[in-house]
C-alpha cells in the first residue's frame, strides 16, 4: 500500500492545474504554503481512491493469513470448533 500511495500521490502533484500554484506564488506564498494549501488538498481525491482500493485487499489478506497461520486469536477460535466437528459451538463463539 505505501508504494502505490506514493505514486498516486506523486501523480496527484503532477495533474495539479499550474494555474493554481501559479496563483499561490503570485500572491506571495512560500513552498511549504503551495504544498498544504494548493497541492495536498488537490491529491487528496487519488490518496483516498488509494485508500478505499488498497484497504479491503489488507484486511482480506490480514484474515486469511490469520485463519491459516496463527494459534491464537479470533479467527482460530472461530475455526477450532469446525476443524473439531464440534457442530453446537461453531455458530457461536466460546471467547
Amino acid at each position: 500500500m505505501p508504494v502505490s500511495t506514493a505514486v498516486h500521490f506523486h501523480a496527484g502533484i503532477l495533474s495539479t492545474p499550474k494555474v493554481l500554484t501559479g496563483a499561490a506564488e503570485n500572491m506571495g506564498a512560500s513552498r511549504l504554503a503551495i504544498f498544504f494549501r494548493v497541492l495536498l488538498p488537490a491529491t487528496l481525491p487519488m490518496i483516498f481512491t488509494v485508500i478505499r482500493i488498497a484497504l479491503p485487499v489488507a484486511l482480506i489478506i490480514t484474515i486469511v493469513t490469520e485463519i491459516i497461520g496463527e494459534s491464537q486469536g479470533l479467527a482460530y477460535f472461530v475455526m477450532l470448533p469446525q476443524r473439531l466437528m464440534n457442530m453446537p459451538e461453531t455458530s457461536q463463539c466460546s471467547c
